[in-house]
């Protein structure tokens, strides 16, 4: 599988797995529950009263965007705005962040945050939406869940339970081209040798049996490792929930790419994926 994914391609599923390979994106957070409970969580982010790995130190100040105000911003303005904020310590908080995608200057500001937030150049970014509203934003910001960690409310019980939504259903442009492709990051020290003498073991073995595409991403001088690669996976490898296997084997099909054995320090990382169904 993989011929329907162009690789170079600007669209959010594109986007969404190429981003995959970024190594120091800004942390996003999405709050998904009422208005009051969303600004009263991102309150006690910003404050570090909420243990969590993989959020800063606290800096700056919270910055509340409104939404509405985006309605009448240019492409320009759209860019002053996030240029000023990324120049600062400042953490930025939007509520209700599916109503940006309503308008013209709200899609500027949007993808223009998005841009930068890819760029590492932003202290952190949290919004939120009420959970009635969350599917629409799951369908039609499919970049901005690639960076998020969601944090919902569990029915019933107040507490809140955290998650990444890494993987997506799309479908396929060729009913004949379908199943998995895995977004994998390389975060290795020196270059691949995809084409030495490289005997792999067992596993890596029947992992390249499942493998139907290789691409790989910003190999850009031979002295040089590579971002990452794209694992197209044989249209009956796995179904559809069966996402943790096509990870663990696009991880291993990897490891045959680099065409070595790692080093201390390097890693091979699934990060996202999508099915074509």
């Amino acid at each position: 599988m993989g011929g329907s994914e162009p690789q170079g391609g600007g669209d959010q599923y594109s986007l969404f797995l190429l981003e995959g390979l970024l190594r120091n994106p800004s942390p996003v957070i999405l709050l998904v529950t009422d208005r009051s409970a969303a600004l009263s969580l991102a309150q006690r982010f910003h404050a570090g009263s909420v243990s969590w790995d993989e959020l800063p130190a606290p800096s700056g100040s919270l910055l509340a965007f409104e939404t509405g105000a985006a309605c009448g911003l240019t492409s320009q303005t759209a860019r002053d705005v996030c240029a000023e904020l990324a120049a600062s310590t400042d953490w930025l908080y939007i509520e209700d962040v599916e109503e940006l995608l309503e308008s013209a200057g709200g899609s500027y500001f949007f993808t223009t945050l998005l841009d930068h937030v890819a760029g590492g150049d932003i202290a952190a970014v949290i919004v939120s939406t009420q959970p009635d509203n969350f599917s629409r934003l799951r369908s039609n910001a499919v970049r901005l869940l690639g960076f998020a960690t969601v944090f919902e409310h569990s029915d019933g019980t107040g507490g809140l339970q955290f998650y990444r939504a890494n993987t997506y259903v799309r479908p396929a442009q060729d009913r004949s081209d379908t199943g998995w492709m895995v977004a994998v990051r390389l975060d290795l020290t020196s270059p691949i040798t995809p084409d030495a003498d490289f005997t792999t073991d067992p596993a890596i073995a029947a992992a390249m049996e499942l493998v139907s595409t290789v691409h790989v991403i910003g190999f850009r001088e031979a002295d040089q490792p590579p971002d990452g690669v794209m694992i197209g996976l044989k249209p009956d490898a796995f179904l559809v929930t069966q996402h943790a296997a096509a990870f663990a084997t696009a991880t291993m099909a990897a490891q045959r790419v680099i065409g070595r054995t790692l080093y201390p320090g390097e890693n091979v990382i699934a990060t996202r994926a999508l099915y074509y169904a």
